[in-house]
């Protein structure tokens, strides 16, 4: 991770994340029966964190998603 500027800061314990974007791309029906999700963190910044997440079923994918929240410092 890369190293902090000066004067920002870490998630507190009051603040709270707030969805502001989601997209969902659905690339083929699922079936019952387990599935694989690989979820990781692209960019995190002091104001908006933008994870993305990829769904497979029998190694084949199904799923991806894309999501930004927004850190609100109460």
């Amino acid at each position: 991770m890369p190293a902090r500027r000066p004067g920002s800061r870490d998630c507190m314990a009051d603040d709270v994340p707030a969805t502001s974007q989601l997209t969902v791309t659905y690339l083929r029906p699922g079936r019952t029966g387990p599935l694989s999700v690989t979820a990781r963190v692209r960019t995190r910044g002091e104001h908006l964190t933008v994870c993305e997440a990829e769904v497979e079923q029998a190694g084949k994918p199904i799923g991806h998603a894309v999501a930004t929240f927004a850190l609100l410092h109460t």
